[in-house]
């Protein structure tokens, strides 16, 4: 897990939905985490993946009307903890991601929390 000056976790935000990713911004931010992004697009994703540190990240399932697994690839390959956040049982390309952590979208704050006990083991988000 990367340090911060603050022991906040980092979690990248990668959601090409503009509104969506604000209210997922301030719910990591109020259950004490530092967003990184958010990130709309799959180029900027790959950047931000590659130069930027993250102890986490939750990934939209499309981006721009793409199916994003080669960024949950990128996630994986540098050991990045990360959630779809999106339905990922309506698309009939993802054996390979089926039983991995998902955010079926609408969510809630108390369904990010739960998420975020998930993927990031270490860290207690406060209750509401």
């Amino acid at each position: 897990m990367v340090d911060t000056d603050k022991n906040r976790p980092r979690v990248l935000v990668i959601e090409d939905d503009f509104r969506i990713a604000l209210i997922l911004q301030e719910m990591l931010e109020d259950l004490g985490c530092e967003v990184i992004g958010p990130v709309t697009a799959i180029p900027e994703a790959f950047a931000a993946i590659l130069t930027t540190p993250a102890d986490a990240a939750i990934l939209a399932l499309l981006l721009k009307d793409t199916y994003a697994y080669e960024v949950a690839e990128a996630l994986e390959e540098r050991n990045i903890p990360f959630a779809f956040a999106g339905d990922i049982g309506r698309n009939p390309a993802n054996s390979a991601w089926k039983l991995h952590s998902c955010l079926p979208k609408p969510y809630t704050r108390a369904d990010v929390r739960t998420l975020l006990r998930t993927i990031l083991p270490n860290h207690e988000p406060p209750l509401p």
